[in-house]
């Protein structure tokens, strides 16, 4: 039972527990769990993470403006002006979040699809807009009216991750807009609701993460609900298949 409060049943017995970085998840399915890192596990979503975002455009010179409850630490290549992190506290209130939007001026923006879609509308009503070159979405389905509103506030190419604390990054978007699996980290099957498994189809998402080394998850069920194609896509980017 992974919703229960102690997790060290599932950790590798031969890591030290006193070592490992726990991390809790919002609890967006319904239940909040503690995720167990090891050093390996981190700097492997690091780079997962790096490469998320240069494959969604990322430019060393962009000023990333974070939508998100907390802060990210400061990474040491900010003070010569490579990767500035900008916050916006999505705690403070929505008056105060437009403000610290238009003050940071950000050229790559980040966050759950509810959130700048709030920024978005306080914007239009203000008859505003703030020019971005790129806009990640992440957490969060998108429906085509967000992102036709989206687009036209903030005006850069949208992008898409679907990740989660404890699998990282499970599918990320292509040039056409599509989800695309990363098969490296993780193996993604499909629970049918006649109770099969498969690797294609409609159904709940089962993700067995390939690179934990502290809490291996097998067929992992996150609680949402998928479609993965059985054919391909045409952005020539991806090879992999389409959630």
């Amino acid at each position: 039972d992974l919703q229960a409060e102690d997790m060290t049943p599932w950790l590798d017995t031969a890591l030290d527990p006193a070592a490992l970085r726990w991390v809790q998840t919002s609890g967006s399915t319904g239940g909040r769990l503690r995720v167990a890192f090891s050093g390996a596990d981190l700097a492997y979503l690091r780079a997962g993470y790096l490469s998320d975002l240069l494959a969604l455009g990322l430019r060393p010179t962009d000023r990333i403006g974070y939508c998100r409850v907390g802060p990210f630490v400061s990474h040491p290549a900010e003070r010569f002006g490579i990767g500035v992190g900008i916050h916006i506290p999505t705690t403070a209130t929505l008056d105060e979040q437009v403000d610290r939007l238009q003050q940071a001026e950000p050229t790559f923006l980040i966050g759950f699809p509810n959130v700048l879609l709030s920024l978005a509308e306080e914007l239009t009503r203000r008859g505003l807009r703030v020019p971005v070159r790129r806009v990640l979405l992440g957490g969060e389905t998108t429906t085509p009216q967000a992102r036709v509103m989206l687009a036209e506030v903030f005006g850069g190419t949208l992008g898409e991750v679907y990740s989660c604390v404890e699998a990282f990054t499970i599918a990320r978007s292509c040039p056409r807009g599509r989800l695309h699996l990363r098969s490296a980290d993780v193996l993604v099957e499909v629970l049918r609701d006649d109770g099969t498994v498969s690797a294609t189809g409609e159904g709940e998402i089962l993700v067995t993460r390939l690179h934990g080394t502290a809490m291996p998850l097998l067929r992992y069920q996150l609680g949402d609900r998928v479609r993965i194609g059985d054919i391909g896509c045409d952005c020539s980017t991806y090879r992999t298949p389409v959630v």
